[in-house]
């Protein structure tokens, strides 16, 4: 058995194999162009995904995306840990062990300040067990049922435009919470150029137009619309552009919204005013340093705030 890092360079010879693996432990189609998008495309330019190759075949991987999160005004470059995979025929091996540790070598040598994730309930002891991660925070999904809703016009629901190509200027406003930076590059990539999922983007624009202020990106799943990011800058904002995410949902006919937003922060409480409760499923996130001298803000619960697209699922 061979284990190979995977570069820019040698990506098209593993792809199709590497999504055959994807497509058997997860159940869901992968194809070559959602490899060459999720790994090669990043708009940080690096690839850091480790695989275990027998006969030529991919039979065990571990990735993670590099990012970067604002905190305190500043940058800081880490990792979004994506997908776990081992080919049946193989597993009991620890090779997800092997491979994460190689991927984490090559985060530290470049020098990423940590690797954070959302882990299931089945995988999350092996992160904080074996390879070091700090659980953080459980996220609760927030859910409005639309025949509950409590619509109250914001008076400006006739700004509201639409930017499904992120064509706008999208700037990280600073913030006193850490969270994920998304420039327009960033947001282009992982959701207008997304081979896999279509989303919807409302938006309210400033300076005639060019540059987005609050925002709100959904995307429809069964019988709900997830709200998957957005950013609000006050109350009247929020609501126009909840209320379009409310519309958006009668026009597919869908029977609730779903989102999530940081227990504490003003938004929450708006979104309460408006019919929102707690929901599953319920999220962990966790992380793991690799500096000695990273903040412990990072491992603040209250310090983060997240939306459903840091988590590679949605």
């Amino acid at each position: 058995m061979d284990f190979v890092a995977l570069t820019h360079e040698n990506i098209a010879q593993f792809k199709s194999s590497f999504a055959d693996l994807y497509t058997l432990c997860f159940n869901v189609p992968m194809d070559g162009s959602e490899v060459d998008w999720r790994y090669a495309s990043n708009p940080m330019n690096d690839i850091f995904s480790w695989i275990a190759v027998e006969n030529g075949q991919v039979v065990a991987n571990y990735s993670v995306s590099p990012i970067e999160v604002m905190h305190k005004g500043k940058p800081v470059k880490c990792a979004l840990s994506l997908n776990t995979m081992t080919h049946p025929d193989f597993s009991g091996r620890g090779l997800f062990i092997q491979l994460a540790n190689m991927v984490y070598k090559d985060l530290k040598d470049k020098g990423y300040a940590f690797v954070m994730g959302f882990p299931n309930n089945i995988s999350n002891r092996t992160f904080v067990n074996k390879l070091g991660w700090r659980d953080i925070l459980v996220m609760p999904t927030m859910k409005i049922d639309i025949d509950k809703a409590r619509v109250k016009p914001s008076g400006l629901e006739d700004s509201v435009i639409s930017d499904d190509s992120f064509k706008l200027s999208y700037t990280s406003e600073e913030a006193e919470y850490i969270h994920v930076n998304k420039s327009g590059e960033y947001l282009k990539w992982r959701i207008s150029d997304n081979p896999t999922n279509q989303y919807s983007n409302f938006v309210i624009a400033d300076d005639d137009g060019k540059k987005a202020g609050s925002y709100i990106v959904v995307k429809e799943f069964r019988n709900l619309i997830n709200i998957v990011d957005c950013r609000f800058r006050n109350e009247s904002e929020m609501r126009a552009l909840m209320n379009r995410a409310i519309a958006f949902a009668n026009e597919k006919q869908k029977e609730s919204i779903t989102f999530w937003l940081k227990l504490g922060c003003w938004e929450h409480l708006v979104a309460e005013g408006m019919g929102a409760v707690l929901t599953s499923p319920v999220t962990y996130f966790g992380l793991c340093p690799f500096k000695e001298d990273l903040s412990e803000d990072f491992f603040n619960a209250e310090m983060w705030y997240l939306n459903m697209c840091d988590d590679n699922v949605y």
